[in-house]
């Protein structure tokens, strides 16, 4: 019976060795954050800090948004064996077979033969290589998984040469006041500078997307947004959730509820990568409990 492997970076400082009971295994290792030759060189930067997001965005269960963080940087760098291999992993728990062995057989042909660790080892799968991982899931493609079997995490540090900024929480303040200025002025330059490039939401496509919001927003009249019970955490130190109370008003409609939206930092400015609304009047103090 074979376990599927996924192969992603994440903090031992933040959260240490735990088992957690999924149908997939969950390989963590640091060389997934391999820091660029040359640190100028932003698109490589760029992908490592993708594959920290998207783990992390996977760690919570948002698959959709991690493969779109994911398919963005195939889009950077569609040579690189990491993206490869965690896109394969989306793909096959989401039933998308041929695209996950496709993304395998890529990692298979072309990765290079070092081992998942390039420091301390910690686990029992130390001598894995990404050629091994991705040989290894090509065969859980023709194999049940066994949901009842606990998955021992495999944790390694960041890579010491990705030393992102430590965040504080007047940035996740300033950020979610400039989408609501952004939002209540239509200003739709501005606010979908707020989202990443392929935001898409509860829509099939990022053009759907912006196509409904230039149907809705510009054609409110009198938009006032109140927030409150603001409550942040940061998952890492490049992602983060706020949770809040959402009053809408416009010319004609209203609507009062929770809302939850997750933040990215690129390249320094916090971008919105999911947003979820819970339509209902509730105290603002409840809207945690509410996701």
């Amino acid at each position: 019976m074979f376990k599927l492997i996924f192969a992603v970076i994440f903090s031992f400082l933040t959260y240490g060795c735990q088992s957690v009971d999924v149908s997939a295994s969950l390989v963590l290792a640091s060389s997934a954050l391999e820091s660029p030759q040359d640190q100028r060189d932003k698109h490589k930067l760029d992908v490592n800090r993708s594959l920290a997001t998207a783990f992390e965005l996977m760690k919570v269960g948002e698959y959709d948004t991690a493969s779109i963080i994911l398919e963005e940087a195939y889009l950077l760098d569609p040579d690189n064996p990491w993206v490869q291999l965690n896109l394969g992993f989306i793909w096959q728990k989401s039933g998308h077979l041929d695209k996950a062995r496709k993304a395998y057989l890529y990692v298979q042909n072309y990765a290079d033969s070092d081992t998942l660790f390039s420091g301390k080892q910690l686990g029992p799968v130390q001598s894995l290589s990404l050629r091994n991982i991705a040989l290894h899931n090509i065969k859980s493609l023709e194999a049940l998984i066994d949901e009842n079997q606990d998955v021992v995490m495999v944790i390694a540090p960041n890579h010491p040469e990705i030393d992102p900024l430590v965040p504080s929480e007047s940035e996740l303040c300033d950020a979610l006041t400039n989408w609501k200025q952004a939002w209540e002025a239509a200003n739709m330059h501005d606010y979908f500078s707020m989202y990443i490039s392929s935001f898409s939401g509860k829509f099939k496509s990022h053009f759907a997307w912006r196509e409904n919001r230039l149907s809705i927003v510009p054609n409110s009249k009198n938009i006032r947004i109140s927030i409150g019970g603001e409550i942040i955490e940061f998952i890492n130190s490049d992602l983060a959730s706020i949770t809040f109370f959402q009053s809408y008003d416009s010319l004609g409609y209203s609507d009062r509820g929770c809302k939850m939206i997750v933040f990215s930092r690129s390249s320094g400015k916090w971008l919105i990568v999911s947003e979820t609304f819970k339509l209902g009047a509730v105290d603002p103090s409840e809207c945690k409990s509410r996701f």
